[in-house]
């Protein structure tokens, strides 16, 4: 009964997953970052939650290099103890004293031995121990250690890096359980989308994909195959904001309504992406997975990083160039966390790969490939870390992976 209830609860959360939703929060991100840009930190405390605030300097600070007085915005909006935490970590990250540090740190330290500290604030404090340690010290974080709320199983074992078989990646793209009695049965008839990369997000990865009947897509007799980028331009892993998108079981939730902020995300509507959402012993993920895979490390990034708060993660052109051919993902531009496409005129190619993944996915959904069709995109998207190697993922190492 438990797990019915659970089930039916993470259903109603995904049938709000809704692109005015999705362009709701993008918008009030860009509001937020106007307001800090300007110093009106009364204004945004009034109108905006701590994580949006929070967010919005995040992404300032460590993607746009600009600056904001985090001492002054967490004094004005009363920030609780997991946007602290996000406060010390930039400014132990930029060797500065740490705001409100006898208040937050009193009060960690009693909502860790009471058992009250939440899995979130947990996770941000593992995530930053590097720069954190040095102001928390051993108190703290022997006392995490001892009386953690909640097991770090997941979190622990997302970090591990495992080579995929020939026989599990086959299994779980051919064997994927189907999706009739999870979410509501929302997906059953979508699209599976794979897409297969190294662990070193350096180099592109490789999509390829099912159609609503379970069959491969495939364009001029061949497989489809698609090449992407699913790297943090600032270099960081999946469990922090801007990371690496993390591997795992991501939904696919239709496309923006339209395709704004054309010099960042392209000529084309962006497609939504929105984590499984949590239950118990993560069985809503694992019921979207071949069980043979239930016991790997890949898919459990994605579930951290819903926990950490990351959010906002697309699948998108650009309308920037990569002008370093030298680079290891040319001619990819690195994002701040999304799955991103090649696209724009370079000397050997003028690229348009998101229309063309739109196209095919509609193929694949048995529509008609038409602007209005686009908002009726929908499926499951899995991200698998294949191994360690240094070289982009080929179209022919993926094809004979799953097919020869």
């Amino acid at each position: 009964m438990f797990l019915r209830i659970i089930i039916a609860l993470c259903a109603v959360s995904i049938a709000h997953a809704s692109p005015s939703l999705e362009w709701s929060k993008e918008n009030r991100v860009m509001q937020v970052k106007d307001l800090l840009q300007q110093k009106s930190y009364d204004q945004a405390a009034s109108d905006f939650s701590d994580r949006e605030i929070m967010d919005a300097a995040w992404d300032l600070i460590t993607e746009d290099n600009i600056a904001v007085d985090l001492v002054s915005l967490s004094s004005k909006s009363k920030f609780n103890l997991e946007e602290m935490i996000r406060v010390h970590a930039i400014e132990a990250w930029y060797n500065r004293p740490l705001p409100r540090f006898n208040e937050v740190t009193a009060n960690l330290l009693l909502e860790i031995r009471a058992g009250t500290l939440s899995r979130r604030a947990q996770y941000l404090m593992l995530n930053h121990k590097d720069d954190l340690f040095k102001y928390y010290g051993d108190e703290i974080y022997m006392a995490l250690e001892e009386k953690g709320r909640f097991d770090l199983f997941d979190y622990n074992r997302a970090k591990e890096a495992q080579n995929i078989s020939k026989e599990q990646a086959r299994a779980l793209f051919w064997n994927a359980p189907d999706a009739t009695d999870v979410l509501d049965g929302k997906y059953a008839d979508g699209i599976r989308l794979y897409m297969f990369c190294r662990s070193d997000r350096n180099y592109p990865c490789m999509m390829v994909m099912k159609d609503k009947w379970g069959m491969p897509v495939e364009e001029n007799g061949k497989i489809w195959t698609q090449p992407a980028m699913a790297a943090s331009s600032r270099g960081i892993p999946y469990n922090i904001t801007n990371g690496n998108t993390p591997a795992g079981v991501h939904l696919i939730n239709a496309v923006m309504p339209e395709a704004n902020r054309q010099d960042a995300f392209g000529k084309f509507r962006r497609i939504i992406l929105n984590f499984v959402p949590a239950s118990e012993n993560e069985d809503l993920t694992k019921a979207l997975l071949h069980e043979s895979a239930h016991d790997l490390p890949f898919w459990r990034q994605a579930n951290v990083a819903r926990d950490v708060g990351r959010d906002l993660l697309r699948i998108h052109g650009t309308g920037r160039i990569n002008g370093d051919p030298t680079s290891a993902h040319y001619p990819f531009r690195k994002t701040s966390g999304c799955v991103s496409k090649r696209e724009g005129t370079y000397p050997e190619a003028t690229y348009i790969d998101q229309r063309k993944m739109l196209d095919t996915m509609m193929g694949a959904l048995d529509l008609e490939p038409e602007y209005s069709n686009e908002t009726n995109i929908k499926g499951i998207f899995t991200i698998v870390d294949l191994n360690d190697e240094k070289a982009a993922v080929s179209a022919e190492e993926v094809i004979q992976l799953l097919l020869d």
